[in-house]
Protein backbone atom coordinates (compact mmCIF):
# COMPACT_ATOMS: atom_id res chain seq x y z
CA UNK A 1 0.00 0.00 0.00
CA UNK A 2 0.98 3.36 -0.70
CA UNK A 3 0.42 6.85 0.84
CA UNK A 4 -1.29 9.24 -0.87
CA UNK A 5 -1.90 13.13 0.05
CA UNK A 6 -5.82 13.66 -0.48
CA UNK A 7 -7.65 17.01 0.53
CA UNK A 8 -10.63 18.24 1.86
CA UNK A 9 -12.19 21.44 1.59
CA UNK A 10 -14.17 22.22 5.03
CA UNK A 11 -16.33 25.12 6.21
CA UNK A 12 -16.06 27.09 9.30
CA UNK A 13 -20.01 27.14 10.65
CA UNK A 14 -21.84 30.73 10.88
CA UNK A 15 -24.96 31.59 10.92
CA UNK A 16 -26.65 32.21 7.55
CA UNK A 17 -27.48 36.29 6.64
CA UNK A 18 -30.22 37.35 4.13
CA UNK A 19 -28.19 38.16 0.66
CA UNK A 20 -28.11 41.42 0.89
CA UNK A 21 -25.28 42.99 -1.56
CA UNK A 22 -26.58 42.99 -5.00
CA UNK A 23 -23.93 42.88 -7.61
CA UNK A 24 -23.60 42.90 -11.27
CA UNK A 25 -19.69 40.94 -11.63
CA UNK A 26 -19.82 38.62 -14.59
CA UNK A 27 -18.95 34.84 -13.37
CA UNK A 28 -16.57 32.94 -14.72
CA UNK A 29 -17.97 29.92 -14.88
CA UNK A 30 -21.91 30.57 -15.41
CA UNK A 31 -22.20 34.14 -17.02
CA UNK A 32 -25.38 35.78 -17.09
CA UNK A 33 -26.73 38.67 -19.20
CA UNK A 34 -27.64 40.56 -16.63
CA UNK A 35 -24.17 40.85 -15.70
CA UNK A 36 -22.01 43.39 -16.65
CA UNK A 37 -18.87 44.13 -14.01
CA UNK A 38 -15.58 42.58 -15.26
CA UNK A 39 -13.29 40.72 -12.48
CA UNK A 40 -10.64 42.97 -10.99
CA UNK A 41 -7.15 41.73 -11.79
CA UNK A 42 -4.78 41.93 -8.49
CA UNK A 43 -0.94 41.27 -8.44
CA UNK A 44 -0.28 38.24 -6.60
CA UNK A 45 0.79 39.12 -3.23
CA UNK A 46 4.53 38.23 -2.85
CA UNK A 47 4.39 35.99 0.04
CA UNK A 48 1.51 33.73 -1.97
CA UNK A 49 4.21 33.66 -5.32
CA UNK A 50 6.95 32.06 -2.85
CA UNK A 51 4.85 30.05 -1.05
CA UNK A 52 1.97 28.60 -3.49
CA UNK A 53 4.46 28.30 -6.40
CA UNK A 54 1.88 28.66 -8.82
CA UNK A 55 4.16 31.05 -11.10
CA UNK A 56 0.55 33.06 -11.29
CA UNK A 57 1.34 37.21 -11.19
CA UNK A 58 -2.17 38.27 -11.44
CA UNK A 59 -5.22 36.91 -10.16
CA UNK A 60 -8.46 37.76 -11.19
CA UNK A 61 -10.86 38.56 -8.30
CA UNK A 62 -14.63 39.46 -8.70
CA UNK A 63 -15.01 42.88 -8.28
CA UNK A 64 -17.44 43.68 -5.63
CA UNK A 65 -15.17 41.41 -3.23
CA UNK A 66 -11.58 42.75 -4.40
CA UNK A 67 -11.49 44.86 -1.75
CA UNK A 68 -11.99 42.28 1.33
CA UNK A 69 -9.58 40.00 -0.55
CA UNK A 70 -6.84 42.43 -0.56
CA UNK A 71 -7.41 43.23 2.79
CA UNK A 72 -6.66 39.35 3.73
CA UNK A 73 -3.64 39.39 1.70
CA UNK A 74 -2.44 42.82 3.47
CA UNK A 75 -2.78 40.04 7.27
CA UNK A 76 -1.53 37.88 5.11
CA UNK A 77 -4.09 35.40 4.68
CA UNK A 78 -3.46 32.98 1.87
CA UNK A 79 -6.35 32.64 -0.90
CA UNK A 80 -6.82 29.69 -3.40
CA UNK A 81 -10.37 30.60 -4.77
CA UNK A 82 -13.43 33.03 -4.18
CA UNK A 83 -16.26 33.97 -4.92
CA UNK A 84 -19.18 37.19 -4.51
CA UNK A 85 -21.80 34.74 -4.90
CA UNK A 86 -23.05 36.52 -7.70
CA UNK A 87 -26.35 37.17 -6.23
CA UNK A 88 -27.67 33.68 -5.25
CA UNK A 89 -25.24 32.31 -2.48
CA UNK A 90 -22.51 33.66 0.15
CA UNK A 91 -19.57 35.49 -0.54
CA UNK A 92 -16.86 32.24 -0.17
CA UNK A 93 -12.97 32.45 -0.24
CA UNK A 94 -11.04 29.33 0.57
CA UNK A 95 -7.83 29.57 2.51
CA UNK A 96 -5.15 27.31 4.53
CA UNK A 97 -6.61 25.66 7.61
CA UNK A 98 -4.46 28.06 9.72
CA UNK A 99 -6.03 30.92 8.57
CA UNK A 100 -9.72 30.11 8.75
CA UNK A 101 -10.25 31.58 11.42
CA UNK A 102 -8.33 34.57 11.20
CA UNK A 103 -9.85 35.14 8.01
CA UNK A 104 -13.73 34.96 9.13
CA UNK A 105 -13.08 37.26 12.27
CA UNK A 106 -11.53 39.82 9.58
CA UNK A 107 -14.34 39.59 7.26
CA UNK A 108 -16.91 39.54 10.31
CA UNK A 109 -15.12 42.87 11.41
CA UNK A 110 -14.62 44.74 8.15
CA UNK A 111 -17.76 43.25 6.21
CA UNK A 112 -20.37 42.87 9.01
CA UNK A 113 -23.30 43.01 6.25
CA UNK A 114 -22.07 40.01 4.53
CA UNK A 115 -22.09 36.18 5.62
CA UNK A 116 -19.07 35.04 4.08
CA UNK A 117 -18.42 31.67 4.04
CA UNK A 118 -15.08 30.83 4.75
CA UNK A 119 -13.40 27.34 3.56
CA UNK A 120 -10.22 25.82 4.34
CA UNK A 121 -7.98 23.02 2.65
CA UNK A 122 -7.26 20.33 5.31
CA UNK A 123 -4.51 17.86 4.01
CA UNK A 124 -4.56 14.17 5.37
CA UNK A 125 -2.34 11.27 4.28
CA UNK A 126 -4.37 7.77 3.65
CA UNK A 127 -3.27 3.98 3.26
CA UNK A 128 -3.89 3.53 -0.36
CA UNK A 129 -6.02 0.21 -1.28
CA UNK A 130 -5.10 -2.23 -3.62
Amino acid sequence: MSKALTTKARRTRGATKPIRHMCDCISVGAPRNWQKTPSVILPTPEFMLRQLATGKTEIAIDSCIAEQIRMLWADGVRTYSSCCGHNSERPSVVVDDGDSCRAKRLLMERDPDRDWMVCYWHYELRERKG
